[in-house]
């Protein structure tokens, strides 16, 4: 909420996204009492507020306002609110708390560390397939993450297998993951649990890129085209480039 600058009275209500994406919303002006009661909406006396509508990304959002009680008292504007707001998507309803919950948790399985333990894509698995909503080998192909895990439990490599074309990657694996056995929590985790075990038998090669130094040889051995510059694998990076150049 917004205040009016030239008639403290009125605030306006919009959308906006916290984390800076491009909002299209509506608006509503709402004008308190002396006392700090609603009294008019939109210019008009009335105590029901009209649902805020709003579009983000491509997805429309419906925000319902409960009538507010304005403080008189000296506070920031965003705590001028005493009652709770409810946000609902337009097809299927989430909350706030969830979205953020949601968001925190794919950062942290996202985080490269994690990435590269493999920890991270057994946290989306235990999390994806415990909402219960992949129920079959089609809907689990259709994710990636969840396709890569189901590869590695079954002793695939996920770049090969990924050069096979679909019907070849069905038919290997149609046999080998039973749905009923990945409904129960305790069932999932240990699927995760599975796949964590076979990354420590056969660990990813990560995908870092590669620095300079590594180009030339510059690593632990005395083998790469650094060698041929007299600089040895105890030499610091800046002898090495002094060396070269």
């Amino acid at each position: 909420m917004v205040q009016n600058t030239s008639s403290p009275s009125t605030w306006q209500a919009y959308i906006i996204d916290p984390y800076g994406s491009a909002v299209t919303s509506s608006a509503v002006n709402l004008t308190f009492n002396s006392s700090g009661a609603l009294m008019q909406v939109n210019g008009s006396y009335s105590q029901s507020i009209p649902s805020l509508q709003a579009s983000v990304k491509g997805v429309t959002y419906t925000v319902n306002l409960q009538a507010p009680s304005l403080s008189t008292s000296t506070i920031s504007p965003s705590e001028t609110l005493t009652s709770d707001s409810t946000v609902s998507n337009t097809v299927d309803g989430i909350s706030v708390g969830q979205t953020l919950a949601n968001f925190e948790k794919t950062q942290y399985e996202n985080n490269t560390a994690n990435q590269d333990s493999g920890v991270g894509d057994a946290l989306y698995f235990t999390r994806t397939m415990g909402a219960g909503k992949i129920t079959d080998l089609a809907g689990l192909m259709s994710d990636s993450t969840l396709l890569k895990v189901v590869e590695v439990v079954n002793g695939y490599d996920p770049d090969q297998f990924g050069v096979l074309d679909y019907d070849q990657q069905v038919r290997l694996l149609q046999n080998k993951v039973d749905f009923s056995k990945l409904k129960t929590t305790q069932q999932i985790q240990q699927y995760a649990e599975r796949y964590l075990a076979m990354l420590q038998i056969n660990p990813p090669s990560t995908d870092k890129p590669a620095s300079m130094m590594d180009l030339f040889g510059g690593g632990s051995s005395n083998s790469g085209i650094v060698s041929l510059f007299g600089a040895g694998s105890s030499s610091s990076s800046s002898s090495l480039y002094s060396s070269m150049f």
